[in-house]
C-alpha cells in the first residue's frame, strides 16, 4: 500500500508498507449433509447441515421429494445465522418420529453472494431392542454363556478364543 500526501510546512511525503492487504470478497455458501440418516420411530431425531459462509445467512428447512419439478413443503421461516470461516452445523429436531417423518428434508442456505442447498433422507426404522444385560455374569467350569454384545472380561490363568474356562470368570458389560 502506498500512501501519499504534504506535512505542515507543505512537504511532500510518501509511504510505502511492506504488507500486502488484500480484499477478500466472499464466496457464496457452501452446504453439505450425508445422503440418508436412520430415524427411530417414537424417537427424537436431529438433521443436520453442515454450512460454510463468510457472511450471515437465512436457513429455511423443507419436507418433500428430492425429485426435480415436485413441490417441498416448507418446514421453518428463515431464521438469520452469523457466518463465518469455518463450517457451523444449523440442525432441524423432530421431537417424535413418526411414520410420516420418512422421507427427504432439504436445507437452504441463501446470503447476499448466493446460495446453496443440501438434501438428505431420513430413514425410519423400528427401535432396535434394548439387551438387558445383568451387571455381573458368573460361569463355573462346565457351563456356557452366551454374549452378544461388548464385555469386559476380568481373568486370571484362564486361555481365550472361545473363552474356555478352567475355574470361575467374571464378566462385565463393556
Amino acid at each position: 500500500m502506498v500512501i501519499k500526501g504534504t506535512i505542515n510546512g507543505g512537504e511532500r511525503f510518501i509511504r510505502q508498507s511492506h504488507n500486502a492487504i488484500i480484499n477478500l470478497i466472499p464466496e457464496p455458501p457452501r452446504v453439505k449433509m450425508v445422503a440418508s440418516q436412520p430415524g427411530y420411530l417414537h424417537s427424537p431425531a436431529t438433521i443436520a447441515c453442515s454450512v460454510k459462509s463468510m457472511t450471515p445467512f437465512n436457513v429455511v428447512w423443507y419436507f418433500g421429494e428430492a425429485r426435480e419439478g415436485t413441490k417441498w413443503k416448507p418446514l421453518t421461516l428463515p431464521q438469520l445465522m452469523s457466518g463465518r470461516d469455518v463450517d457451523s452445523d444449523v440442525t432441524y429436531e423432530i421431537t417424535d418420529v413418526t411414520d410420516n417423518s420418512e422421507g427427504y428434508y432439504k436445507c437452504l442456505i441463501e446470503t447476499s453472494r448466493g446460495k446453496d442447498e443440501g438434501i438428505t433422507y431420513l430413514d425410519v426404522e423400528e427401535q432396535p431392542p434394548l439387551i438387558d444385560a445383568p451387571d455381573r455374569l458368573l460361569v463355573s467350569p462346565g457351563q456356557t454363556a452366551e454374549l452378544k454384545e461388548p464385555f469386559k472380561v476380568s481373568r486370571s490363568n484362564r486361555e481365550f478364543g472361545k473363552i474356555r474356562v478352567q475355574g470361575q470368570i467374571g464378566v462385565e458389560p463393556g
